[in-house]
């Protein structure tokens, strides 16, 4: 019961940081009326994808991210970090 409730609230708050990192569209007054605009970059769509959004708020180059996105990059598993980490130190101690 406690392990469900830590990856329930684990999950919940992965969402609510995700969520704060989209940013909503601008409503920009053209001659046709308003027309949404978005900032262009690579961004996390949701909380496992990541994609650039154009400037006419179009998603292109979608890539899974089967850890999790954040910061608008795909998380890596921590066995994995620790693998470049060690990597890195073995490379720079030569």
């Amino acid at each position: 019961m406690n392990k469900q409730l830590l990856v329930l609230i684990s999950l919940f708050a992965l969402v609510i940081i995700v969520a704060g990192c989209v940013q909503p569209p601008i409503k920009e007054k053209t001659e046709e009326g308003l027309k949404e605009t978005c900032t262009a970059g690579l961004k996390c769509k949701d909380a496992f994808t990541k994609a650039y959004q154009n400037t006419d708020c179009n998603w292109t180059s979608v890539t899974d991210c089967p850890y999790g996105c954040e910061n608008n990059d795909c998380k890596v598993p921590a066995d994995a970090m620790d693998k470049i980490e060690a990597a890195i130190k073995k490379a720079l101690s030569k």
